[in-house]
């Protein structure tokens, strides 16, 4: 089965080819607030720093979205840690693959969306953040905190007897 996580870890592979195609050879690297740019690079320098950008993440995530759920569960915090530790230690396993394949994807996905707009900024008339990129920033930081609301509240709580 492909895992989500690796879908969006490719689908950043092809918007970084997609920009080493189009991307123009000055490149806005920085929006202020109003979404004008106020740092800009070369192609090349853009590119690099993109390719590591998306490298290094997708190297992170995966490691952690493979190595934390298979290691020591007494070095990860969770709400009712003992409570899990005793009494369903391989559904805290499969509990915490989960959580870290929905944010290592959700943060592949808003990576990919970040470089798409930076793209699409840069081959604009008048270079500018789109405003879809940041009605996904928002997005993703509100899911995100809406996730963690949930996981602390909700998830991890233990049944009741």
């Amino acid at each position: 089965m492909i895992r989500p996580f690796w879908v969006a870890v490719a689908a950043y592979a092809v918007a970084w080819l997609v920009a080493a195609l189009t991307l123009p050879d000055r490149v806005p690297m920085h929006f202020d607030l109003a979404g004008e740019p106020d740092r800009w690079a070369a192609r090349s320098a853009a590119l690099l720093t993109f390719g590591l950008l998306g490298g290094a993440s997708a190297s992170l995530l995966g490691w952690l979205t493979h190595r934390v759920p298979r290691g020591d569960l007494r070095h990860v915090n969770v709400p009712h840690k003992q409570w899990w530790l005793t009494h369903r230690p391989e559904e805290l396993r499969s509990l915490l693959a989960q959580d870290l394949e929905l944010i290592a994807t959700a943060t592949m996905g808003l990576l990919t969306v970040v470089l798409a707009a930076v793209v699409a900024g840069a081959r604009a008339e008048e270079p500018a953040l789109p405003v879809w990129a940041t009605v996904a920033v928002i997005a993703y930081v509100v899911g995100l905190l809406a996730w963690a609301a949930y996981v602390m509240l909700v998830r991890y709580r233990p049944p009741d007897p």
